[in-house]
């Protein structure tokens, strides 16, 4: 083998084995960064604990899971989880990772489990979905000031194709029930989050998902309600979770 070709192959193997540890440490990185996005967003964005058990992102296959993802509580409710999601899957367009706009093919959510409970007039998803809609945006904070540019604001903004939410099971616990009551939540489907403009941040992709989700859960755990049980008190719990 003529010298000149050796050494290219040599530097060829080098710069592969190079990259493939590149590789490797960024999917590490990465899956340290988004845990730690997820959690600290979230839990300020929601007022209340939101822990992360592991992250898999595998950049070569363009795919990836979240998993024992759950929300408490807000202050004042039981100290149950509002919200316990075993895996969040998601596909990733790999050549989008790189860029300034990461797109998210599809997030399947399966099998999660929510509770709705109502205390003293007040329900625990209406209580969450209120503080998402009170949360600063990124052009500004709740004074109206400019908000610092964080990490979250000047990183790349993502566009999710097709989000999935499927065999969701809710449960209820009110003052006002003698034990507790049990539904199926329909499927959610929602397509194109941030499509329309040049992507969103994390923070404002979170609400578009969780508003509509918590709505879902509230009229669907409502309904079960009403049909199981008789009363004012019932319709009015049924009003107050959806801001009626």
């Amino acid at each position: 083998m003529k010298k000149p070709l050796k050494i290219a192959l040599i530097a060829g193997a080098v710069v592969a084995t190079l990259v493939v540890v590149a590789v490797i440490a960024v999917g590490s990185n990465l899956n340290h960064i988004v845990k730690k996005v997820v959690t600290s967003t979230g839990s300020e964005m929601l007022g209340t604990r939101v822990s992360l058990g592991e992250v898999k992102l595998a950049l070569t296959e363009g795919s990836g899971g979240l998993y024992r993802l759950t929300i408490a509580n807000p202050a004042g409710f039981s100290e149950a989880n509002a919200f316990e999601l075993d895996e969040v899957s998601l596909k990733l367009e790999i050549a989008s990772v790189t860029t300034d706009e990461i797109v998210i093919d599809r997030v399947v959510i399966d099998g999660a489990r929510v509770l709705l409970e109502e205390k003293g007039g007040a329900t625990n998803l209406k209580t969450l979905s209120d503080r998402l809609t009170q949360t600063p945006t990124d052009s500004g904070g709740t004074s109206g000031q400019p908000t610092e540019p964080t990490a979250e604001t000047e990183g790349p903004k993502l566009v999710i194709r097709e989000f999935r939410f499927t065999n969701a099971h809710v449960r209820v616990v009110s003052e006002k029930l003698a034990g507790e009551s049990s539904a199926t939540l329909p499927d959610i489907v929602l397509k194109d989050i941030g499509r329309n403009g040049a992507g969103v941040t994390a923070a404002e992709a979170t609400k578009q998902i969780l508003a509509p989700l918590m709505r879902k859960t509230i009229e669907a755990a409502g309904r079960k309600l009403l049909e199981k049980e008789a009363g004012k008190g019932l319709r009015g719990l049924l009003d107050k979770a959806l801001g009626n």
